[in-house]
């Protein structure tokens, strides 16, 4: 089945329901305001959990080979886009936006949910993780921000704009990141609480939040293996308070390097190293 230039506005329940089948592919669509609609009359909402802009959600059967292109979902009540049924998930998100305003943008707890040259604005939470590196969640490409929509509000429940929390599946074993770039402007830029392998290439970081408390950590890495990424800061003028890049069971490759740019950000320790940091595994 293929959708194209579908507006699916002001629903209820939901954006749209995948509860089975294989080859759905959508494009240049919209799924906005779940949940978001008001009686005329009463004045009451017009609104059924979940409120999602699309969830995959099999129903007795399987759900498998989807693709979404240049489709964006946006403010709904409920999550963006969710997977949380291990029969489901088995979708590509290329080009697409995802914008959360009271819930989280993205809910990944579901087998080979991948992101490819996405926007993501908002917390996000739940990975799948795998021994087999197929069936994680994997993002290339893909932009993270909290940036507030238009009408001023991001989800930022968890304080970190992209969080591996739970283990949804392997701790979030091979959750991977390629060539990504996270602008954190109210909170941290990364949180990885998994214990598995979870992998960053490439990926640009740039820290903005001074009001973080002096010596706590911009970003926390557990069970991470970053190869040739880029800590970045751009605070206010006048800045002094410090801070930190935590590391628990957090391993660096030699090439390309790792580099943290300093000063007011250092890595594992404040006060630590700044600079290219040596390949190796570090705990804080």
């Amino acid at each position: 089945h293929t959708f194209r230039h579908i507006r699916s506005s002001y629903n209820g329940r939901q954006g749209m329901s995948w509860t089975g089948g294989r080859g759905l592919n959508v494009y240049n669509s919209q799924f906005y305001h779940s949940g978001r609609a008001v009686n005329v009359g009463t004045g009451a909402p017009v609104k059924s959990r979940p409120s999602k802009g699309l969830d995959i959600e099999p129903s007795g059967t399987i759900v498998r080979d989807g693709y979404f292109e240049k489709c964006e979902f946006i403010n709904n009540a409920g999550i963006g886009a969710a997977g949380s049924n291990p029969n489901g998930g088995h979708a590509t998100f290329k080009s697409c936006t995802f914008w959360g305003t009271t819930s989280y943008p993205i809910w990944c707890s579901a087998p080979q949910l991948k992101f490819v040259d996405c926007y993501i604005y908002g917390d996000c939470y739940h990975l799948y993780g795998s021994d087999d590196p197929n069936e994680a969640t994997s993002f290339t490409g893909c932009y993270f921000e909290d940036k507030p929509w238009t009408d001023g509000n991001v989800y930022t429940g968890r304080g970190f704009l992209y969080v591996g929390v739970e283990a949804d599946n392997e701790a979030g074993k091979n959750v991977n990141w390629q060539n990504c770039t996270f602008v954190a402007n109210t909170g941290g830029s990364l949180g990885l609480y998994g214990s598995g392998s979870q992998a960053a290439a490439n990926c640009t970081f740039t820290h903005k939040s001074a009001t973080l408390a002096s010596g706590s950590p911009q970003a926390i890495l557990g069970g991470a293996e970053l190869s040739g990424c880029h800590f970045e800061e751009d605070f206010p003028s006048g800045t002094t308070r410090t801070y930190y890049i935590e590391c628990s069971n957090t391993t660096v490759d030699a090439s390309p390097a790792t580099v943290v740019d300093g000063p007011l950000v250092a890595w594992d320790s404040v006060g630590g190293a700044t600079g290219a940091i040596p390949a190796g595994s570090y705990t804080s």
